[in-house]
């Protein structure tokens, strides 16, 4: 992991998730981490509580990852970020197989976008 070991990552708690997946990387490679859990019993406001004391820990760059469509959680953390100045790169999987996709540059199985040139309203 070049370049990462003296990187401190922030991560959520879900455990089916990208998070787990980050986890295992952080742990695998014996990199600085801490892992914040959403408090579900405060009923839906556990994300987003959680959410808002990751952007609070000081990130200087967040990466978000998302399916297409909608991701309430997601969304909210980068609205967040954004609001705090943090600059966040959104990673979203496309599907490689339509024509053409692999001819547009960086691509390569994902499209990055800068949050700043998103409507995060």
């Amino acid at each position: 992991m070049l370049g990462l070991k003296n990187a401190h990552f922030i991560l959520g708690d879900c455990p089916t998730g990208l998070d787990s997946i980050a986890l295992s990387v952080v742990n695998d490679n014996s990199l600085s981490a801490e892992v914040h859990t959403a408090d579900w019993t405060v009923g839906r406001g556990g994300g987003p509580q959680r959410n808002s004391e990751m952007v609070a820990a000081g990130a200087q760059l967040a990466f978000a990852f998302k399916q297409q469509g909608e991701s309430s959680g997601t969304e909210d953390c980068m609205r967040k970020c954004v609001q705090k100045g943090i600059p966040v790169y959104l990673i979203t999987p496309v599907d490689v197989t339509t024509p053409g996709m692999l001819s547009v540059a960086g691509t390569k199985g994902y499209r990055y976008n800068s949050a700043r040139d998103l409507d995060l309203g």
